[in-house]
């Protein structure tokens, strides 16, 4: 695991001065070449123009944000250490979503963070949702989480 961690943090490797990002393709922002890792513009709340800063700066952020997940995942029991980051994007909230690809297995993972007082925090880790500020006593069970039109959902209560 310790391995995993820091993967990311070779800064010189990320784009992280705003004037260089260039929109690719319509809805694509290279965020890092030498990791593969895109800005997904889709699903963006405004213009290119208008995230240039934000995109630079949440590169700057791409290590801590990896660093969060690795750490879930080992508290929730599972090696994460072979999904590597394909893009990232943010929602109307701005809240950080990154896609991992496995690189073992056939399989992506969603990683949603949200950030407030400028720290993020884990919101969703693959099924897992709701996901508490602090969650050192937090485990996801299975038992809890039901499969709806194939895509797996929390039970309601």
């Amino acid at each position: 695991m310790a391995d995993a961690l820091n993967r990311y943090g070779d800064i010189s490797k990320f784009i992280t001065d705003p004037s260089k990002l260039e929109l690719k393709f319509g809805e694509e922002v290279t965020m890092s070449e030498d990791y593969c890792i895109v800005f997904d513009m889709e699903d963006a709340p405004c213009s290119f123009e208008e995230l240039r800063t934000f995109i630079a700066d949440l590169a700057k952020d791409i290590c801590e944000l990896d660093n969060i997940a690795q750490k879930f995942a080992l508290h929730e029991g599972e090696d994460f250490s072979d999904y590597n980051i394909f893009a990232v994007g943010i929602d109307e909230k701005y809240n950080v979503h990154i896609i991992y690809d496995g690189m073992k297995v056939a399989n992506v993972c969603e990683v949603c963070f949200e950030k407030k007082s400028g720290k993020y925090f884990l919101r969703k880790f693959g099924w897992v949702d709701e996901i508490p500020d602090d969650w050192s006593g937090f485990h996801a069970d299975i038992k809890d989480y039901t499969a709806e039109h194939g895509v797996i959902v929390k039970r309601r209560k």
